[in-house]
């Protein structure tokens, strides 16, 4: 049996139409219609932390709560990785698929996002 130790997680966030979304602190954002990577984090429970990303009632914490809320987006897939957080983050943005939402739940830490558009395909399991 392998235990995965790490508390981080990756949510594949399909958003169906394009819009301007206001994400708190960050000002309005324009989101366009495809495929968007979150990497997240729990320290204590990851399960429930990714339990409350899925509903849509919940009080707006954290940057992705604005995105989830709407309700052209869908998390379709959900990866967990033993790699860190920023680790993780820093994976996604070296590649070429991606596009850096720039500030995006990254307050906490000097990362440049901690979501990305994919503007091309890749198979994430084998990056994170």
């Amino acid at each position: 049996m392998h235990i995965l130790k790490s508390s981080t997680y990756v949510l594949e966030i399909t958003k169906s139409c394009n819009s301007t979304i206001s994400i708190g602190a960050l000002g309005t954002i324009d989101f366009k219609k495809g495929v968007y990577l979150y990497v997240g984090s729990a320290k204590l429970n990851m399960f429930k932390r990714i339990q409350r990303h899925l509903r849509r009632d919940k009080r707006i914490h954290w940057h992705i709560d604005y995105l989830l809320k709407e309700t052209d987006c869908e998390v379709s897939s959900i990866y967990l990785t033993t790699g860190g957080e920023c680790e993780t983050a820093r994976k996604l943005h070296r590649i070429n698929a991606t596009r850096p939402v720039p500030g995006f739940g990254c307050s906490d830490c000097k990362c440049i996002s901690h979501l990305f558009y994919m503007h091309g395909p890749t198979d994430i399991s084998k990056i994170i």
